[in-house]
């Protein structure tokens, strides 16, 4: 069933980039056809398989910047850190890309906002795990969250 869907989702998208290539006034119309389709498909549909973020450790320094792959990062250090102050994580792969960075030592770890941030009004220190999401619009990394833990 799985297999059957995906594939049909793929062909949905093939034939809309189609439409959209030859007619691309239609583009609009097109991309909200999509849209209602694939709202379609999460209403009616159970997905029993599970998505696992399998994370990369990272030993940070003072003046780091973090990699953007993999999602998630197990960031840790042996004294309290603090990224560089023009570069704190590297440029996204694409538009939308998610980053998750967890604090998984005992020291604190701080991202630097407007470093290839955009972390609000202030730079985030990250406690003993703590953990912050982010993602790439295109130039900075935008806070979505940070959790307190």
């Amino acid at each position: 069933m799985r297999k059957k869907l995906i594939a049909l989702v793929l062909a949905v998208i093939i034939v809309a980039t189609a439409l959209c290539l030859v007619f691309p006034a239609s583009v609009k119309a097109v991309a909200g056809e999509i849209n209602k389709f694939a709202l379609l498909i999460v209403q009616t549909c159970r997905v029993t398989s599970t998505f696992d973020l399998v994370p990369g450790a990272e030993t940070l320094t003072n003046t780091f910047t973090l990699s953007a792959n993999p999602a998630y990062i197990w960031a840790s250090s042996t004294a309290a850190v603090t990224s560089d102050t023009t570069t704190a994580i590297v440029d996204g792969q694409y538009q939308g890309q998610l980053l998750l960075i967890k604090n998984d030592g005992s020291f604190n770890v701080t991202v630097k906002n407007s470093a290839n941030t955009d972390l609000g009004t202030a730079d985030v220190t990250l406690g003993a795990t703590d953990e912050m999401l982010v993602v790439w619009d295109g130039a900075d990394w935008n806070k979505l969250f940070v959790a307190d833990n």
